[in-house]
């Protein structure tokens, strides 16, 4: 199982930021590759709501929210195989002073194809590229926070 953590900083208010996050239908906006947000349940701010990130014709990520503790913290599960990764993200919001938000993300997360997945998810190459894309998608979050 791979693992990313990191620290970000976002000019904007606790709430304005975290009410960002849980914006379904802004998802497609700021999450790198997202064409579209489908069949959500409710509002993402709950635990037990459900979408899917359509990100082409064949590929699409099941997202559930598991736990909320607004507006400090959000987690959610994702499940994009049979040919994606699958894991759990979270994410915890501090107010640092006014107008700036400290977000601090931390996900697991796991390959597809089983034992081989696995193998594969140890590589360095593999877990900078993991790093690297998690990191883009909140740096993404973060343009989008600051310039909307």
């Amino acid at each position: 199982m791979g693992e990313v953590r990191f620290t970000t900083e976002i000019a904007s208010s606790l709430g304005e930021v975290f009410a960002a996050h849980v914006d379904g239908p802004r998802i497609p906006d700021w999450f790198p590759g997202v064409r579209s947000i489908e069949d959500i349940s409710g509002p993402l701010d709950r635990v037990g709501t459900s979408y899917r990130l359509r990100f082409g014709a064949l590929i699409a990520s099941r997202c559930d929210v598991v736990a909320v503790d607004p507006p400090r913290m959000h987690a959610r599960t994702w499940n994009a195989r049979p040919l994606g990764s699958s894991g759990r993200a979270t994410m915890r919001f501090f107010e640092e002073r006014p107008g700036r938000t400290r977000v601090d993300f931390h996900a697991t997360y796991e390959l597809a194809f089983g034992p081989v997945g696995r193998i594969i998810a140890r590589l360095r190459g593999v877990q900078r590229r993991a790093e690297r894309d998690m990191r883009r998608e909140i740096d993404c979050f973060k343009d989008f926070v600051e310039h909307r």
